[in-house]
Formats: C-alpha cells, structure tokens, sequence
C-alpha cells in the first residue's frame, strides 16, 4: 500500500460510477488514480483539492496507476 498526496486535475465519473482523476504533486509529478464503485468515500471530491490517496500501485496500459482505496482530506 502506498500514500501519495497532491491535487486533483482532470477529474472523470464514468457512468457506472468508476472515478478517475490524476494526482498532481507540487512539483508537477503524476500519476493516475482509479476509485472503484465499490470503495466507499467518506467525503466528495472536487477538481483542484488537494488529497491523499492511500491504495495498491498497479499497471494498466503500460503505465502505472493507483488503485484507491481510501482518501484523506489534507
């Protein structure tokens, strides 16, 4: 399990309820970050706020991308 901080940019609801977004730290560093239906959040999250994200690094594409399991408010 990783923990990695940032804001959220490019902010995506599919219509079976998958959330999309990439975490963007302050030194422009990304990486894609998926929240499954399934994972229940305790709070909504907006374009531009920055979070935490803990959760697995997977590879999807030939790239890498967090598989969120919890967020945290920072």
């Amino acid at each position: 399990v990783v923990r990695v901080c940032g804001y959220i940019k490019n902010l995506y609801i599919s219509r079976n309820g998958h959330t999309f977004f990439r975490l963007v730290d302050e030194n422009n560093y990304s990486i894609d970050c998926v929240v499954f239906n399934s994972t229940k959040l305790s709070f909504n999250i907006s374009e531009n706020k920055r979070i935490c994200v803990l959760g697995k690094v997977d590879e999807w594409k030939n790239k890498l991308e967090i598989i969120v399991s919890e967020i945290e408010k920072k």
